[in-house]
């Protein structure tokens, strides 16, 4: 089965794939975010070519601060 993956929703440009794994930007800055913003919502859609399905999962992903 040939899985595709892409990525949807009002934060995507934030997040990427490599493979199946979803990856937070570089350059996503706790301290830039306005405060309503420390989560981010992006959708997940796998797309089987073999069968024309596709599957999608929501996350609300939350950004914590780190001492730097």
């Amino acid at each position: 089965t040939a899985l595709t993956y892409s990525l949807s929703g009002v934060d995507a440009a934030k997040f990427s794939l490599s493979g199946s794994s979803l990856i937070l930007n570089a350059g996503v800055d706790y301290e830039a975010l306005p405060a309503a913003d420390k989560i981010l919502d992006v959708t997940v859609t796998a797309t089987d070519s073999v069968f024309g399905t596709s599957s999608s999962k929501a996350y609300a992903v939350t950004i914590t601060n780190a001492n730097e």
